[in-house]
């Protein structure tokens, strides 16, 4: 016997016996719905499907458990349908690209040197006046033919002795001698030496600069740097500034 879902039109064959055990209701392998069998209950199969296939075709094709393949439904794929596996493959450079890339990378890698030099360049009084890299600063400079900046510090200079007296052979003018010396453990540049003559109440009545040419001696081998720990005798001729003068102080600039 044969019968037809009316949900999905698929056909199964079926016995009385199953028909009268389960009292005509079957349910559809095709769709999964239940269906009263004993409405399309037939002998033969039905006649639209006699007109393309055979009844052994059509008993071949269909079980209780398993709907007829449908070659235009599109939510059932076909069965055992090799798939191929994607492999990414990585691209290959061409000799053009790999100079390119070349190029660029010891481009930067020379902006960066460059870079950096100038920096080094630019600070090297600071570098020159550090511990720990004034040695190699001051001998890449020497290497190189640049100059370093010498620090300054003139509170590092103090006044060992001093005396001011009437010169000897020019009325109206006065000697005025001292003897300095460099504190710091560093070499640092002649200071300017500025002599002043204070009043009573310690106003400023006077007051005279003198460059490190004017007080250094003449046959002085370096005439610019003042040596760590260098003691310099320093006598200079100034006016009398006059009565009112009764002290007078040394400032290094």
């Amino acid at each position: 016997m044969y019968t037809q879902c009316p949900h999905c039109e698929a056909i199964f064959r079926v016995s009385m016996k199953e028909i009268t055990t389960a009292h005509g209701q079957l349910r559809c392998g095709e769709c999964g719905h239940t269906f009263n069998a004993m409405n399309s209950l037939s002998s033969t199969l039905p006649g639209e499907l006699e007109q393309t296939t055979t009844p052994e075709e059509a008993i071949a094709n269909k079980t209780s458990s398993a709907p007829i393949p449908s070659e235009s439904s599109p939510t059932h794929p076909q069965a055992n349908v090799p798939t191929k596996a994607y492999t990414h493959k990585p691209q290959s450079t061409t000799p053009t690209q790999d100079r390119a890339r070349k190029y660029m990378l010891w481009s930067g890698i020379g902006l960066v040197t460059l870079l950096l030099l100038q920096t080094l360049y630019v600070s090297r009084d600071w570098l020159a006046h550090q511990p720990a890299t004034a040695g190699i600063t001051r001998s890449a400079c020497q290497f190189l033919g640049c100059s370093i900046t010498p620090k300054r510090d003139p509170t590092q200079i103090e006044i060992i002795s001093h005396n001011v007296y009437a010169h000897p052979n020019e009325p109206g003018s006065l000697i005025i001698t001292a003897t300095m010396r460099n504190k710091a453990s560093y070499g640092q540049p002649l200071p300017l030496v500025e002599v002043s003559f204070l009043d009573k109440d310690t106003n400023t009545i006077a007051l005279r600069r003198f460059r490190p040419e004017e007080y250094t001696p003449k046959n002085r081998a370096d005439k610019k740097l003042f040596l760590p720990n260098e003691t310099l005798y320093f006598r200079m001729k100034i006016k009398d500034p006059g009565k009112d003068a009764v002290t007078f102080q040394f400032n290094f600039l």
